[in-house]
């Protein structure tokens, strides 16, 4: 006689099927599979909704994609990655008044030096100066003595 699948058991199947459909290309068939893990209470809900919102992106559905990294962005948890995917769609998509009211938003809440420079640097790569020079104040808040990309 098979024993029940536990919820680890589930879970670790469809990590295994999410991760074939990614090898192969096949982000319609890793969306259904998401689709289906994120309506699901519980402590992995976040880190699916980033990824499904990752995966919209890969179909081209930018306003879904935004979609989901926001509801992703509303854990703790994802808050800082989900943040900087949600900062680089909006700086490709010229959003500036929304990619500063999320990194605003990641620079209050963030303590972690390591999350604050990647941001800053994601925004010193698009150019946009005002969203760095934000994030580098929060750095000096913090004392960091990172040493930070010149040119600004």
């Amino acid at each position: 006689m098979q024993q029940p699948k536990t919820a680890k058991k589930i879970m670790t199947d469809t990590f295994k099927k999410l991760g074939l459909a990614l090898e192969a290309g096949d982000f319609v068939k890793a969306r259904d599979l998401l689709m289906r893990e994120v309506k699901k209470p519980g402590p992995d809900q976040a880190r699916h909704q980033h990824n499904l919102g990752l995966i919209f992106e890969q179909l081209g559905a930018q306003t879904k994609a935004m979609y989901w990294l926001k509801q992703a962005f509303q854990h703790g948890h994802q808050r800082c990655r989900a943040g900087m995917e949600l900062i680089r769609l909006h700086l490709e998509d010229g959003g500036l008044d929304e990619a500063h009211m999320i990194a605003n938003d990641i620079a209050q809440d963030l303590t972690d030096q390591g999350d604050l420079l990647a941001c800053y640097e994601l925004a010193v790569l698009a150019g946009d100066e005002q969203l760095a020079r934000l994030l580098d104040q929060r750095l000096n808040q913090l004392g960091s003595h990172t040493h930070r990309l010149n040119g600004l």
